[in-house]
Parts: structure tokens; C-alpha cells; sequence
């Protein structure tokens, strides 16, 4: 059923005709799906709500994991012969790694033509949903935001050292600096980077609370929507000017999420 479901999640949300057939058959034979993602439960209601609405028959069962929890769960599941989730989401380094062990099978989707190119994988394996934009926060009771960091030679400033926090545990800002500037200057640059005496923690939701929290006074390479959360709930930070890290970044925004859906026909 994992292909069933990866198929509906994005049919359903960006309004593609309903399923039909021998998928929509062993979907109301089964009755329930499971999905380990590192989506927020507050995010995922945007998808129960368009499946249940679309699907009443299906009983939709979320199981909300952090990335290396939930890829680590996976591997030992399949390892141990137990099949107890439909859906993987997490991000495609996360995918692509669990692909290589096996637990992913492909599917040629219907709707992958209405992907943008980039965000879906060729051989069928995974499709992106949204995506998000990383950013410079900036706890404004600590720092002026016109003090912060606008670029990315900003971020290897000496004023910076050891004031900026960093999730460790994703690749994502070494992806998109590869994009633009190509492999081996992103690595150098990232090599800089990572001298400037970084705080390093494990979690976007975690890092923006902690920022809020005063903990720090700039954290680089944020999601922005992680940030606006906090923003909306404490008031107590704001965002220097967006840093993209794609020339691909689209115009539009998923309002329900604050996220960027990867369709083009949205």
C-alpha cells in the first residue's frame, strides 16, 4: 500500500481527480494506512483533513518521528521482517539512503508529471510534497537585526563566532550552496563555516524554540516556517533577509503551511 498511499497524499491535497480502480479497491479492503514522517502534527491536520474528506473510508494513522529516528526505525523494522508502516516522509537524503537498503520500492505516479523537475527522484522511488526556505533568525532582544547576518559571507564574519546555532543534523545547506556555486567552493565554504565555533543542535522545531528561549542570538540556515511559528506565538524574534538556497526556489507559497508545494500547477 505504500505506493497507493504516495500517490494519494498528492492527489488529494492539490485537488487531482480521485482514485479509481484496483488501487481505490485494495485501499477500502485495507481500511487504514500508517505514516512515519517528520512532518508537525499542527501540519499534517492540512493532509487528514483533505484525505478524510476525500476518503472517509480511510483510517489515517500518523506517526510524527524526528529524521534519524524515523530512518532508523525503518532499517530495523525491515530488517526484522515487520511491515508496519505505509508511507515514509522525511527528507530525500534521509530517502535515498533508505532506498540504498532496500525499503523503498518505486512507483511511476500519474502525478509526477505536474512535479517540478529537482524535487522528485527519476526512478520513481520518492516525490517532494513542499519544501521550505532556509533563513537567518534572529533573536531581536539579543541583537539588532540590522547587526545580523544578510548574506553568506555574513555567516563568516568573526563578530559571528560562536553566537550562531546550526542544525547538525542535515546536509540541506551544503545541497543548495552546491547548486549555485558548485561542489568544490560550496565545500570550502562550508569547511569556513564550520570554524566559526558553531552551536550545534539537532531539530528546526528544537533550535527555534531555543532561539526564542534566548539561548542563542542568530541561528543559520533556519526554515523559515519553523520561525514564524515561534514568531506568531512569542513575538520575540525576526528574520534578517531570506537567504535562498536555490535559483529554483518558485514564487508561490502552501498558505495552510506556510510550505511551497513542488506541483507546477499551483
Amino acid at each position: 500500500m505504500i505506493q497507493f498511499i504516495a500517490l494519494l497524499l498528492l492527489a488529494v491535497v492539490f485537488g487531482a481527480p480521485p482514485l479509481r480502480g484496483a488501487d481505490l479497491d485494495q485501499a477500502k479492503k485495507e481500511g487504514e494506512v500508517v505514516l512515519y514522517t517528520t512532518m508537525v502534527v499542527s501540519d499534517f491536520q492540512v493532509f487528514r483533513k483533505a484525505l478524510v474528506k476525500k476518503y472517509p473510508f480511510l483510517k489515517v494513522n500518523h506517526v510524527r518521528l524526528g529524521a534519524s529516528t524515523l530512518v532508523s526505525r525503518a532499517i530495523a523494522e525491515f530488517r526484522a521482517g515487520k511491515h508496519l508502516t505505509d508511507v515514509y516522509g522525511v527528507a530525500p537524503d534521509s530517502l535515498n539512503y533508505m532506498r540504498e537498503q532496500g525499503i523503498l520500492a518505486p512507483y511511476a505516479s500519474p502525478e509526477a508529471k505536474y512535479i517540478h523537475k529537482g524535487f522528485i527522484d527519476p526512478k520513481g522511488f520518492w516525490s517532494g510534497i513542499t519544501t521550505d526556505v532556509l533563513v537567518t533568525g534572529v533573536n531581536t532582544a539579543q541583537l539588532n537585526v540590522k547587526r545580523a547576518p544578510h548574506s553568506y559571507a555574513d555567516y563568516l564574519k568573526p563578530e559571528f563566532k560562536g553566537k550562531m546555532a546550526f542544525h547538525m543534523g542535515t546536509n540541506n545547506p551544503l545541497i543548495g550552496m552546491s547548486e549555485m556555486q558548485g561542489e568544490e567552493k560550496a565545500l570550502a565554504y562550508m569547511r569556513s563555516f564550520a570554524k566559526q565555533d558553531l552551536i550545534q543542535h539537532n531539530g528546526y522545531t528544537k533550535i527555534s524554540q531555543l532561539l526564542a528561549a534566548g539561548e542563542f542570538p542568530i541561528v543559520a540556515f533556519m526554515q523559515v516556517t519553523k520561525l514564524e511559528k515561534i514568531r506568531e506565538a512569542t513575538g520575540r524574534w525576526t528574520g534578517s533577509r531570506l537567504i535562498l538556497l536555490s535559483r529554483r526556489y518558485p514564487p508561490w507559497r502552501f498558505q495552510s503551511m506556510r510550505r511551497t508545494p513542488t506541483r507546477r500547477d499551483c
